[in-house]
């Protein structure tokens, strides 16, 4: 017999052996579980926890991704393997049935449960919370920004000029060019100075002494003269390892440009909200608007192949990209 996506009853009907491994996992999740309810009289919450009270490394199968969890009382689990195809195992307490499916969700539900809530929050008909679908998918990008798509003045910055000298009004705008649909928009009403700035903040967003890379894109409404890329607080010399833009830049009206930058936070220098990267301004007026947005933060040097990525565009290749909960940030996954 040839398996589909349904109900597995016995290890037999799987074909890929990479699934059988995974189906394994299941199995000794299962039996760890039982021996944890024998003991203590309930249910381990997450693999970690399994494995602690069992003494032994509970571990997935080579490719495979593992997840466990159970209810608030502690009185059902859920089991779910991601077997290194793709394809997702599911297995619920009180019983040997193992779901089978494309999808976290219709391996569950295959599994002899039924699932409800937001998708960020999904749970099962015994309260078990299901994993979260990066959790068991390949992670291919991950954004430790906390808000590309600047829906919120949160992680952005500007300074308007000389005060008494240049007037500007920050806002979050509706545009066309963004992923999200939303930039931070600075508007210009008066300039008697020749200054200004706006950045993106990362300090707080990085560890102490990582080398990291950070990019947005910009749209402005006339010609401009920008700086190279600065590290505020900090000597841009010095931190600053590589940047896409040269002293003085021209910015053309209207063109959607991508800056970025790669920097190594000097050592002692503990991250804070004031660290922050980003262009002086030269050349503007009253009238100026300078759009700002679709920051993309991430550890290491600058990946040129790196794909832009927001919750709810269409990826390529089957990935999705989604926000995640346990901390700010945005993963591409399949």
């Amino acid at each position: 017999m040839t398996a589909g996506i349904g109900v597995l009853a016995v290890p037999g009907w799987i074909n890929a052996a990479q699934e059988a491994n995974a189906l394994n996992d299941l199995s000794m999740v299962a039996d760890a579980q039982s021996a944890r309810l024998t003991v203590d009289g309930f249910y381990a919450q997450t693999l970690p926890a399994l494995s602690a009270a069992q003494d032994v490394r509970i571990q997935p199968s080579e490719g495979a991704k593992l997840a466990v969890s159970a209810n608030a009382d502690r009185s059902a689990w859920l089991g779910v393997s991601r077997a290194k195809t793709g394809i997702y195992l599911a297995r619920l307490s009180g019983g040997t049935t193992v779901g089978k499916g494309l999808t976290l969700e219709e391996a569950v539900t295959a599994a002899g449960t039924t699932i409800s809530g937001p998708a960020t929050s999904r749970i099962t008909a015994e309260g078990v919370p299901l994993p979260q679908p990066w959790d068991l998918a390949l992670v291919a990008y991950e954004n430790l920004h906390p808000n590309p798509g600047a829906t919120s003045f949160t992680g952005y910055y500007m300074w308007q000029g000389t005060t008494g000298q240049n007037t500007a009004v920050g806002s979050i705008a509706g545009v066309d060019w963004s992923l999200s649909k939303k930039a931070y928009r600075i508007t210009f009403t008066t300039v008697r100075a020749n200054n200004g700035d706006f950045s993106v903040r990362v300090g707080d967003y990085v560890p102490p002494g990582a080398t990291f890379t950070v990019r947005y894109r910009l749209k402005v409404s006339e010609d401009l003269s920008l700086s190279a890329m600065r590290f505020w607080n900090e000597d841009a010399g010095t931190a600053i390892l590589a940047s896409s833009h040269p002293a003085s830049s021209v910015i053309k009206a209207g063109e959607v440009v991508e800056a970025w930058a790669t920097v190594r936070v000097p050592t002692g220098v503990q991250p804070g909200t004031n660290l922050r990267l980003g262009f002086d301004i030269r050349g503007h007026s009253a009238g100026t608007v300078i759009e700002f947005g679709d920051a993309d933060l991430y550890l290491g040097p600058q990946d040129a192949a790196r794909p832009w990525f927001y919750p709810g565009v269409p990826a390529d290749d089957g990935f999705r990209a989604a926000w995640t909960t346990s901390r700010p940030g945005t993963v591409l996954y399949k």
